[in-house]
């Protein structure tokens, strides 16, 4: 088999004449693994699903881990155009090849399943097409080469396990990120990427990746690849969801497979790892400096518990177990109690939570939405550290990231990376990922950690209708190092009343001159 230098992303449509007219655009994006093979995700074939009961009884009975081999009478009506752009010659000039593909085996990966039945199960996906959940699992392969030569499991097993062979990057959380895949399935998109960070790794064997990088309807089968520090990429992913809601929010992260994980366990499923010369891949292995301040964010980025909601805290002394939060977060409080998760076991997740006393907050009438909490301090985990947090206002344009627990209690924190793109005196806007639970998070200068702010809401619509994630407010870390220091100077709370400001122009900010309003 020829071996492929680099995968190459492709879009995958339907026939011109599919669903109503030549003018009309179906397709996915897709991963040409090797010369003859493209790998690509299930929700390609949903409108085939909807169409065909034949099909749709063969997805929704798909074996776990186990490759299915599509009959032929099934195959007739599976085929596909497969399109991507390719460079020729040194002056580099790109053009457009095309073949015609057909779906020839398909299997439901066990890791994917378990984590949507259970991680997600109250999570809705992709409303635009109203894609099958049970298609959230599953992969194809489709095949490039007309006849049955060169079609057989063997042959596919083949390609995957040369494609695992290339060096798969493992997703490590910070590292910058850039899918390339064709939005919405349309030529004229072929070859798009976008930029964002690994936000979070998440499931069972971390088969799940979370990443702020945009990506639409269309770019599911897009390859996810990592970039280090040299501008080199290295695949580790595909996208298999761009769109999704959690408790009725508009969720703006991509879901991706960690294709480590997820090919990993079909091909040792199918008993091939004998031959292959790579093992599961390590973290340390694939790190990058990026993902240092992700490593960096973790030692001081906390849960708080409150009532019947949560937070995100700041670790912003160790000595004291002093813990910085928004002040909505623990509103129920005293007739709740707060908790802290300040411990965390081998696998990095949060567990036994500390209960934690409300030293001060600020009224829910007043800005800066603060509160500042005690913990004991024999209970602070011996790796956390408490942030650094910077005096010195933030530029408008510098790169800055967030993070904390918009979806997952008790994970590690979820991380975003954008801009400043507003630097006021009592207010820090960025357009970084931030999502319900992230309040109370931190946001931090990208290229040393130190903290600049801290996030307290996003924005909706007047209506609700909808939710803007990438417009967010922070208070500024200059509002709030002087008293924190102050208080931790003299264990006196009455100084932390200076956080709640008497001023009409912070009141008039921070009320968003009414339109839009604050999603508090």
């Amino acid at each position: 088999m020829k071996k492929m230098t680099q995968p190459i992303s492709v879009l995958v449509s339907y026939p011109s004449s599919f669903g109503g007219g030549p003018r009309e655009t179906y397709g996915n994006s897709g991963i040409l693994i090797s010369e003859h093979w493209v790998l690509t995700h299930g929700s390609l074939i949903n409108p085939m699903m909807l169409r065909d009961l034949r099909i749709r009884k063969i997805f929704q009975n798909l074996r776990i881990d186990e490759f299915f081999n599509i009959q032929e009478e099934i195959r007739r009506d599976m085929k596909f155009r497969v399109m991507w752009e390719s460079s020729k010659g040194v002056n580099r000039k790109r053009h457009m090849e095309e073949k015609e593909g057909v779906t020839v085996f398909a299997w439901k990966c066990s890791l994917l399943k378990e984590t949507f039945d259970s991680l997600f199960a109250s999570w809705s996906f992709d409303k635009v097409a109203n894609t099958d959940r049970c298609l959230l699992p599953v992969f194809l392969m489709i095949s490039l080469k007309s006849g049955q030569s060169g079609n057989s499991i063997s042959a596919a097993r083949e390609a995957l396990d040369s494609f695992v062979q290339q060096d798969l990057a493992y997703p490590m959380r910070g590292s910058i990120t850039e899918v390339e895949s064709t939005p919405f399935g349309n030529p004229v998109f072929i070859d798009s990427v976008a930029r964002g960070v690994v936000s979070n790794v998440v499931g069972f064997q971390r088969c799940v990746i979370l990443t702020d990088a945009n990506s639409v309807p269309g770019c599911e089968g897009g390859p996810v690849y990592i970039i280090d520090e040299r501008g080199q990429r290295r695949i580790c992913g595909m996208v298999i969801a761009p769109l999704s809601w959690c408790r009725g929010e508009w969720v703006d992260y991509t879901f991706v497979a960690n294709l480590n994980s997820c090919l990993q366990q079909v091909l040792s499923r199918m008993q091939c790892c004998r031959s292959l010369k790579t093992q599961p891949l390590t973290k340390e292995k694939f790190g990058t400096e990026n993902s240092k301040l992700a490593d960096l964010l973790d030692k001081s980025v906390v849960t708080v518990k409150c009532g019947s909601s949560w937070g995100t805290g700041i670790l912003v002394d160790v000595k004291s177990g002093t813990v910085l939060t928004c002040s909505h977060v623990v509103r129920e409080a005293p007739d709740s109690g707060i908790k802290v998760m300040l411990r965390r076991d081998d696998e990095n997740k949060s567990i036994s939570p500390t209960w934690a006393r409300l030293v001060y907050r600020t009224p829910d009438d007043k800005p800066y939405d603060v509160a500042v909490l005690r913990v004991n301090p024999k209970e602070v985990d011996p790796s956390l550290r408490a942030i650094v947090i910077q005096g010195v206002s933030a530029h408008r344009g510098e790169a800055v990231a967030t993070a904390g627990f918009p979806f997952f209690s008790s994970s590690l924190p979820t991380i975003s990376r954008g801009n400043v793109s507003r630097s006021l005196a009592c207010m820090l806007q960025t357009t970084c990922c931030v999502q319900s639970g992230t309040s109370g998070g931190p946001v931090v200068r990208w290229s040393t950690g130190e903290m600049l702010g801290m996030v307290v809401c996003n924005a909706v619509s007047s209506s609700d209708s909808a939710l803007y994630p990438r417009l967010n407010m922070a208070i500024p870390a200059s509002v709030l190092k002087g008293p924190l220091e102050e208080y931790l100077r003299t264990n006196d709370a009455k100084v932390l009343e200076a956080l709640a400001s008497q001023d009409a122009i912070v009141h008039q900010t921070w009320d968003l001159y009414l339109t839009p309003r604050s999603k508090m």
